[in-house]
């Protein structure tokens, strides 16, 4: 009589579904992106509070913004970091130390990238009070740009992940780069040269109530979603590992 030991191995390993599958998905980005150790984890989150130091700039505004963009981005090119354990090389090891499936891994990506948002955000408020503090930042000044950066951290987010789980993660971090950077310049540009277009879509906007821009960005937003989960899934599942 023949044992089959492989299936008696093969059958113990559980796979964690649902939100532990996905919480579990979560905690091992972040390790990724931290590399676990305390010290580290600190000085990696740590680390955009330096960005306080815009608050020299006598031009409020202009310290606000800077600011903001520097701690968005950050925490954009952490999200390429979450892909870190995602090399061809490793991704038996991936799977071998996280048994988790295919389409966890995948909302588990998602739902970092949405926590990561959360930290920017909270990092964003804490050098926005203290640069007041410390540097007497006019506290009259507009803080608004944080609505306008938030939307856009989603839409870049969204298009970096399946990006990120299609190419290399070298790649894929300088690709992401020169897109944040090319999309910030051509805002500049369309401001610069084509104020009348800015006017345009800004009267635009402002004409719909605010239930249809609530609604008009929700729906972009879902779809954009829907299609970048898609992609993911898709390059993640034909993944050989």
């Amino acid at each position: 009589m023949t044992t089959n030991y492989s299936s008696a191995r093969t059958s113990t390993v559980r796979r964690p579904s649902g939100l532990r599958g996905v919480m579990l998905s979560v905690a091992t980005d972040f390790r990724a992106i931290s590399t676990g150790h305390m010290w580290s984890t600190m000085v990696v989150f740590a680390l955009p509070l330096l960005f306080v130091l815009f608050g020299l700039i006598r031009n409020s505004g202009a310290a606000i913004m800077l600011m903001t963009f520097f701690t968005m981005g950050y925490w954009l090119m952490s999200v390429a970091g979450m892909f870190s354990l995602n090399g061809t090389e490793k991704s038996s090891a991936l799977t071998a130390i996280m048994p988790v499936s295919r389409c966890n891994q995948v909302l588990g990506k998602y739902c970092s990238s949405l926590v990561l948002l959360v930290v920017a955000v909270a990092e964003c408020m804490i050098e926005y009070v203290l640069s007041i503090v410390m540097f007497g930042l006019d506290a009259s000044v507009d803080f608004s740009v944080l609505a306008v950066f938030i939307p856009l951290y989603v839409a870049l987010a969204l298009v970096e992940v399946p990006l990120m789980f299609s190419i290399d993660l070298t790649r894929g971090i300088q690709i992401i780069a020169v897109l944040s950077a090319g999309l910030v310049w051509a805002c500049v540009l369309v401001d610069r040269f084509l104020p009348g277009l800015v006017a345009w879509v800004a009267q635009s906007l402002e004409s719909l109530p605010l239930t249809g821009r609530m609604t008009l960005s929700i729906v972009a937003l879902v779809a954009l979603a829907a299609a970048s989960f898609a992609v993911s899934l898709r390059q993640w599942t034909r993944r050989e590992l």
